[in-house]
């Protein structure tokens, strides 16, 4: 059976596109609690909720062997994959692993690849339970993790007009952590960035309790950027989303790496990805465990159909109206 070689590539298309049309393929079933395209599939089992999703780290796409030792590369796969199921509202329990490797690689490097695995696995309280093993001619693990709930799993679609939009840690520290590693010489100060990258954050405790008490009403964490996945939430939910730039959390190190990457904040803060903090919907308030965490309320779920604007000292931009260059966070300290 040949082929097509019709005009249109999956490059052209792009992500959102891609899953739209994979969207039509899928099947509805009774045990399905969220249609497909949230962070994870969530299926109810008995009296509890399993959610369950699966990730990729490839070499040459996601990472480069000297941008991390194996045993970083093991620790990053697990808590990228955790990251969908703890955004859920879940706490990780099992995970399989399908690992890629060519039959040049050292065994000592596949042994650390395992142990950072591991490591990350019981940080987390997490079980290996399985996997493959694959010939290729450079590293890729596959990591499927699952999720056990006996609440109903937060999902992106689920916010409602008048929520607040809140979201954990900091933003655009690991875009800037990962284009300083591209650099033939790092500069002073970098290592707290590029740390933010090779080992993304555990939020799995937060959103749990978050949406056990019922505080969250939707959720997701952030891998391909703050204005992205805000836009996915806010078509989700069939609402718009107000974001305030000035209210934004940074990293004091993310204003300098920014000069010297001779790049914008905007750039990193709002559009680098691989954050993998969680975007929550909730109360204008929060209780005092919850902001001890250092969470922060960045804007507002308003009447809309899918559109995010950003607000800056009292301007509103679409994103796409931003001109080249503008930085909206200057004068940041």
């Amino acid at each position: 059976m040949k082929w097509s070689s019709g005009k249109n590539t999956v490059g052209e298309v792009g992500e959102d596109q891609l899953l739209s049309l994979i969207s039509t393929h899928a099947q509805t079933h009774s045990e399905l609690a969220i249609p497909i395209g949230d962070d994870a599939a969530c299926l109810t089992v008995g009296d509890s909720s399993l959610v369950v999703t699966v990730d990729a780290q490839l070499e040459g796409q996601h990472f480069h062997r000297e941008w991390l030792s194996p045993r970083q590369l093991g620790y990053r796969a697990f808590r990228v994959s955790a990251s969908d199921v703890s955004a859920m509202g879940c706490l990780p329990k099992w995970a399989l692993m399908s690992l890629q490797i060519p039959p040049d690689l050292n065994v000592q490097s596949f042994e650390e690849i395992m142990a950072g695995f591991q490591q990350a696995c019981a940080d987390a309280s997490t079980v290996l339970v399985g996997g493959n093993l694959a010939k290729t001619n450079q590293i890729g693990l596959h990591i499927t993790v699952i999720g056990q709930s006996t609440s109903s799993p937060l999902s992106r679609a689920d916010a409602s007009d008048g929520d607040y939009l809140w979201v954990t840690g900091s933003l655009g520290s690991a875009a800037a952590g990962r284009l300083l590693l591209e650099l033939p010489k790092l500069p002073d100060n970098s290592l707290p960035l590029i740390e933010k990258w090779q080992c993304p954050p555990a939020r799995w405790d937060l959103c749990g309790r978050l949406c056990s008490e019922g505080i969250a009403t939707a959720a997701m964490d952030i891998s391909d950027g703050l204005y992205t996945d805000a836009s996915r939430m806010a078509r989700a939910s069939s609402l718009s989303i107000e974001i305030d730039l000035d209210h934004l959390p940074i990293h004091p190190l993310t204003p300098r790496a920014a000069d010297y990457l001779k790049t914008t904040l905007y750039e990193l803060v709002v559009r680098g990805g691989e954050d993998y903090e969680v975007l929550f919907a909730g109360p204008e308030t929060l209780p005092d465990w919850a902001m001890a965490t250092g969470v922060r309320r960045i804007g507002r779920f308003k009447p809309g159909d899918g559109l995010v604007t950003l607000k800056y000292r009292g301007s509103e931009f679409r994103s796409g109206d931003i001109p080249t260059g503008w930085d909206p966070f200057e004068g940041t300290p």
